[in-house]
């Protein structure tokens, strides 16, 4: 049998940390023993004018305290400035560019003025969608019993705050997602019926969404019989209430 050797991983945060800030730095600049990095990273935010604007990420060493970074188009309009703290990230903001363009990046730090070019190129947007739930773990956090009861106190709890956010704006009411109907199930045998049409009436209004698996299943262990079993309270839901249940969870296996 060929000896084993035993498998070392070592994480260095600051390591990796550095290595990702040489590999995005676009432009350095130094005064004295500070030093200053800035890259373009896809970072947007809405600007005065209704516009996008995308962020210059500057870091500074230590030694820059009150220091000065700012930015400048061709036309040397100041456009953004930052006073340096004394270690760590800020931000810069251009108005969002449709093409590379170079701006010139200033620092202005122990009497000292220092510009250099920094190109700013268009940056891809990502959308990221926030999904609010609970995991259902059945048995590793907590005895079986004992989570199931904490799922069912998180639907009462879910109901209350849609409840209490009706009168909010739009984007910050709040709002739940149901992993599996598992727990939904028995939350639905066990609560009264005032409770539980106020629950399908959150679903129907979209505050609450239902995932149709009755639990998180390994993929490889389902059988097309398991797959259309785990299915049918979903498909109960949908003929006794007439809820739409269009998505389903498959997470953590």
């Amino acid at each position: 049998m060929p000896a084993r050797v035993p498998l070392q991983l070592h994480w260095d945060p600051s390591f990796i940390r550095a290595e990702v800030i040489d590999r995005a730095a676009n432009v350095a600049l130094e005064a004295g023993s500070g030093r200053v990095r800035a890259a373009a990273v896809p970072l947007f935010r809405a600007g005065a004018s209704g516009g996008l604007e995308q962020a210059i990420r500057v870091e500074s060493s230590p030694g820059l305290a009150g220091a000065t970074v700012s930015i400048a188009p061709g036309d040397g309009s100041e456009i953004d400035r930052v006073c340096l703290a004394e270690d760590g990230f800020q931000h810069l903001f251009v108005p969002e560019v449709s093409e590379p363009t170079v701006f010139t990046l200033t620092l202005d730090a122990n009497g000292e003025s220092i510009g250099a070019p920094i190109l700013i190129e268009p940056q891809r947007k990502w959308s990221i969608h926030l999904v609010h739930h609970s995991h259902f773990d059945y048995g590793y956090t907590d005895p079986q019993p004992m989570v199931l009861d904490t799922h069912l106190r998180y639907l009462d709890a879910a109901i209350d705050l849609v409840d209490a956010t009706r009168d909010w704006p739009d984007e910050a009411k709040f709002r739940w997602n149901i992993e599996v109907t598992y727990p939904l199930r028995r939350w639905m045998a066990n609560r009264p019926a005032s409770l539980r049409n106020e629950l399908i009436r959150q679903v129907s209004a979209g505050s609450i969404e239902i995932g149709a698996l009755p639990f998180s299943m390994h993929t490889e262990a389902y059988s097309i019989d398991e797959l259309a079993w785990g299915l049918r309270y979903a498909q109960q839901l949908r003929d006794e209430y007439g809820v739409e249940i269009v998505s389903a969870f498959q997470s953590d296996v």
